[in-house]
């Protein structure tokens, strides 16, 4: 492995942004639900832009969904970069957290 390569798994780059969602779950007044654009994925994390500015933080959990070959995909995870890319467009990455399980309803 590539000592500055940081990712363990191989990621799937979509040609098309695939369309998701996102929820706060965690450290939130409110929870909030908003569309995201999904750019790549690998077993351990997914790479989103949006035009929310969302924390990066190991505290904070998301919840994404995600349709792939017909089947909703639902992940927990922390949002671990930011990047800006215009004015009011944000990139992300976010780790799952395996760890993470929900409280039922």
């Amino acid at each position: 492995m590539n000592i500055s390569e940081r990712r363990y798994y191989e990621r799937m780059v979509f040609k098309d942004p695939i369309q998701a969602t996102i929820e706060t779950i965690t450290l939130y007044p409110k929870q909030m639900l908003c569309q995201i654009l999904v750019l790549d994925m690998s077993a351990g994390g997914i790479k989103f832009v949006s035009k929310f500015e969302f924390d990066v933080s190991f505290i904070d959990i998301y919840k994404l969904t995600v349709m792939i070959n017909n089947q909703d995909i639902l992940v927990f995870g922390n949002i671990i970069r930011r990047k800006k890319l215009t004015a009011d467009i944000f990139e992300y990455s976010m780790k799952f957290n395996f760890s993470f399980s929900p409280k039922p309803n």
